[in-house]
C-alpha cells in the first residue's frame, strides 16, 4: 500500500492525464485513509525511546503475571488480561505510534526495556534471595509469552487445552526461561576463533569490534535457539500446526542487535 503523499501525487497525475476514474479511486482511498502511515529514521529513534520506557514497566509486570500463572488456583486468563491491560495502558499513555509496530528500531527499544528487570536482578547482592530473583525475572516472562501463545491457539482453533497439556506447556516455559541462565544455545559458538585480534600489536578498537560481533552472534543464536525450542515444545504438546523457525531471522536480528546496544 502507498503512503498518503504517493496517493496524492498519483491523484494529481491521473487528473492531469484525464483518467478521472483512477483519480476518483485515489481520492476515495485518501478520504478513507487507506494508506500506509509514513515513518522516518528520526521518528523510529523517538519511538524506540518511548517503547524502552514502556518496556521497563510492562517487562516488570510480565514477571509477576507470568509467575502468577504457575500458582495453583490462579486463573491463567485473568493473569493474561492483567498483562494485556497494562500493555494497552502503557501504549496509550506513552502514545505509541502504530506505524512503528513492525519497525526494528522501535521493537528493539521495547525489547531492551523489557530486559531491564532481568539485567537489574544480576546486580542484586546476596545469596539465595538474589538467585531466586534472577530466576523469577527469567521464568516469569517466558511463562507469560507461552500463555499468550496458548490463548492464541485456543482462540484460533476453538479448542481448550487439557489440564495435562497446560501443565506440560508451563513446564516447558520454565525450561525455556532457564535457558537464559544456563546459556545452553550459546555453547554452539564455543569453537569460534575469538582470539584473532589478541596480540600485543593489535589495535584495541579491533579487539572491541571482535568482542561485539562475537557477542552479538552469540545472543542472536540464543534467541534463535529459544524460539525454535518454543516452536518444538508447542508443536509436541498441543499445536500440530505450529511452524518451526518461522521467525528465525527476526529472532536472530533482534537478539544480535540487542547485545550490541548493551555492550
Amino acid at each position: 500500500m502507498a503512503t498518503r503523499q504517493e496517493l496524492e501525487n498519483a491523484l494529481v497525475t491521473a487528473h492531469n492525464a484525464g483518467d478521472f476514474e483512477a483519480a476518483n479511486l485515489f481520492a476515495s482511498m485518501i478520504k478513507g485513509e487507506e494508506f500506509d502511515s509514513e515513518t522516518s529514521m528520526l521518528g523510529s529513534i523517538g519511538e524506540a525511546g518511548k517503547r524502552f520506557v514502556g518496556g521497563v514497566g510492562t517487562g516488570l509486570v510480565r514477571v509477576g503475571t507470568g509467575l502468577a500463572e504457575l500458582i495453583p488456583g490462579v486463573d491463567d486468563e485473568a493473569a493474561r488480561e492483567v498483562q494485556q491491560d497494562v500493555d494497552e495502558f502503557v501504549a496509550d499513555k506513552l502514545a505509541y505510534d502504530p506505524a512503528y509496530d513492525e519497525n526494528y528500531g522501535a521493537q528493539l527499544g521495547e525489547v531492551v526495556g523489557e530486559m531491564v528487570p532481568m539485567v537489574a536482578s544480576l546486580f542484586i547482592p546476596g545469596g539465595g534471595a538474589a538467585r531466586a530473583t534472577q530466576l523469577a525475572t527469567m521464568i516469569g516472562p517466558a511463562v507469560s509469552e507461552g500463555g499468550m501463545d496458548r490463548a492464541e491457539y485456543e482462540e484460533r482453533t476453538g479448542e481448550a487445552l487439557s489440564t495435562a497439556e497446560r501443565l506440560t506447556a508451563k513446564g516447558a516455559d520454565v525450561g525455556l526461561g532457564m535457558l537464559e541462565r544456563l546459556g545452553i544455545p550459546t555453547r554452539i559458538l564455543k569453537g569460534l576463533p575469538r582470539g584473532f585480534f589478541d596480540t600485543p600489536q593489535a589495535n584495541p578498537i579491533l579487539r572491541r569490534m571482535e568482542s561485539m560481533i562475537a557477542s552479538g552472534l552469540q545472543e542472536g543464536v540464543q534467541e534463535v535457539g529459544q524460539g525454535i525450542a518454543r516452536d518444538l515444545t508447542t508443536l509436541a504438546i498441543y499445536d500440530p500446526d505450529r511452524k518451526i523457525a518461522d521467525s528465525v531471522m527476526d529472532d536472530f536480528t533482534l537478539g544480535a542487535v540487542l547485545v550490541l546496544c548493551l555492550i
